[in-house]
């Protein structure tokens, strides 16, 4: 089941029963002459259709995180991308928008990547935690797309994040440098060696660079081993065009 059918399933059926509860609460008003009575009634809809509403996005969002993280469908992420960037609600579009930079990140496709993510970055009205998100995929973007990167200006990029959580911030120092070190300065970095997700292409990404590092540690049975996964994948993503090259060169 891709996105729009998740999105049909939960959403609709919730339309459908605030509409009946409106409906429901203009008939009391008028048939229940006892304005006690007519209260309670109207307040009993409201505390049902609240808990009917929590219950319905929770199961909703579970779903689309579950199709569009766990499992990684691509095609539902763009969807996703699709119907809710020029959604009504401001949170769905900024929502829409960062996945449209992580869609981008993933697909290597990152002067977009830093393109979008400054533009977010530049709207006051935009949260920190949002803008912690797009900071992450930013830098990794930055480094990813300049081989010719130095140390001092990657300790630069590194000083101006204004990532407000502490542990994210650290997190994402670490994970650069790893990168930095792996993709750039072709230096062993056990970072991932020790990184876990939940989240498929997270999962990806990280044995992608366990390859790298047992590459630049002579350790070719495991890299080949790692990159081989890797290349079953779609090929969509960057890593797995990344690791079908780095088998050929092997």
């Amino acid at each position: 089941m891709d996105y729009q059918k998740i999105r049909n399933k939960y959403i609709l059926p919730a339309r459908v029963v605030s509409i009946l509860v409106a409906f429901l609460i203009i008939f009391f008003h008028w048939m229940i002459k006892d304005l006690t009575l007519q209260t309670l009634s109207i307040l009993l809809l409201i505390v049902c259709l609240s808990i009917f509403v929590w219950f319905n996005n929770t199961k909703y969002l579970k779903r689309v995180e579950t199709l569009i993280y766990v499992d990684m469908d691509l095609a539902s992420l763009k969807q996703y991308i699709q119907i809710n960037e020029n959604a009504k609600s401001s949170k769905l579009q900024i929502d829409a928008k960062t996945i449209q930079v992580m869609y981008f990140y993933m697909i290597g496709d990152f002067d977009r990547a830093i393109q979008n993510s400054q533009e977010i970055l530049n709207d006051n009205k935009v949260k920190q935690q949002y803008k912690n998100i797009l900071q992450n995929y930013m830098i990794r973007s930055t480094i990813l797309s300049r081989q010719n990167m130095d140390r001092e200006e990657l300790d630069s990029l590194l000083r101006g994040l204004t990532i407000s959580d502490a542990a994210f911030a650290e997190k994402t120092k670490n994970l650069s440098r790893a990168i930095y070190d792996l993709t750039i300065a072709h230096q062993s970095n056990d970072y991932f060696e020790n990184d876990s997700h939940d989240y498929k292409y997270q999962k990806l990404e990280i044995n992608y660079f366990q390859a790298m590092n047992a590459s630049i540690k002579g350790d070719i049975t495991r890299a080949t081993d790692l990159l081989n996964r890797l290349s079953k994948e779609d090929d969509t993503l960057y890593i797995v065009r990344m690791a079908k090259s780095l088998l050929a060169s092997m």
